[in-house]
């Protein structure tokens, strides 16, 4: 494990509920009060965003200039595997009703 892991992932571990789809559900901090955001939690390596935080505790840095896709479609899902890294164009192309993708 890396240290920003090893500092910070017993504070994550905490703040997410497994469910049966697989999804890491973010149960803490959201961007937006209605619960319908993205999770928060702040790491030097990440910025604030919950998924973006366990994609680099738990597989590594970030694509420089791509965005996460929720495969999963689920905006609280902090499971890194249910993250594609995308270019900012396509990600708003899917979000706005374009092409869905699935989890394998």
């Amino acid at each position: 494990m890396s240290a920003l892991t090893d500092k910070y992932w017993p504070r994550f571990a905490k703040k997410f509920t497994y469910v049966p789809s697989g999804c890491w559900i973010w149960t803490a901090t959201k961007t937006k009060s209605d619960g319908h955001g993205y999770g928060i939690f702040r790491t030097p390596a990440s910025g604030n965003v919950a998924h973006r935080a366990a994609y680099v505790m738990l597989v590594g840095a970030v694509p420089a200039g791509l965005e996460a896709d929720h495969l999963c479609r689920e905006k609280l899902c902090v499971n890194p595997y249910h993250l594609e890294w995308i270019p900012h164009f396509e990600n708003i192309q899917r979000g706005a009703g374009g092409r869905r993708t699935q989890i394998a």
